[in-house]
């Protein structure tokens, strides 16, 4: 009887296992097919998103999805001049214990522009934003969180100046226009 108790035993914990390995790959899937559908829209709108291979992971918290070298740009038609964004590294991240909430931290250089600014470039220890998943009304919020972002910024004849922001933290909320 004694040997059966163990059997069981193992069972069970090859059975929480396999359950919460198949949890995973649901979340880690849903994740990578969300990304492609976001940036599919985009794309019809008009944007230009490129990013290199995708790499999934996060085992046994969460689910990741590595971009390298993701670039976003356009909206010309609400911002004169358009928008670009552009990272090394993006990691979305989908904790198994909060799965409505997705994470996006970028890391390594990154530039931005916006309208006919010139590009400027930046560098941050930490730069994250955590956004709500699933369908929620208006307004869309997001949380922005940034450590020791460092940028080189134009300031005249082949001169620049030094900004660095040690510490930043932002809720923005976005409210569609009534067409």
């Amino acid at each position: 009887m004694r040997g059966r108790s163990w059997l069981v035993l193992v069972a069970l914990i090859v059975l929480v296992i396999a359950g919460h390995w198949l949890y995973w790959r649901s979340v880690e899937r849903h994740l990578a097919v969300g990304f492609e559908v976001w940036a599919a829209e985009l794309r019809t709108e008009g944007w230009a998103v490129t990013a290199g291979p995708l790499a999934r992971g996060g085992w046994p918290l969460a689910a990741t999805l590595a971009l390298p070298q993701l670039s976003l740009e356009g909206g010309e038609s609400d911002i004169p001049g358009g928008f670009s964004w552009g990272a090394e590294h993006v990691v979305l991240r989908v904790a198994l214990l909060r799965p409505a909430a997705l994470s996006i931290t970028a890391e390594g250089r990154q530039h931005v522009r916006v309208g006919e600014l010139p590009d400027l470039p930046y560098t941050a220890e930490g730069l994250e934003a955590a956004v709500p998943l699933g369908p929620i009304a208006a307004p869309h919020p997001a949380d922005l969180l940034a450590r020791n972002v460092r940028a080189a910024i134009p300031s005249g004849l082949d001169r620049t100046a030094s900004l660095t922001v040690g510490f930043l933290r932002a809720h923005f909320e976005a409210r569609p226009s009534a067409t």
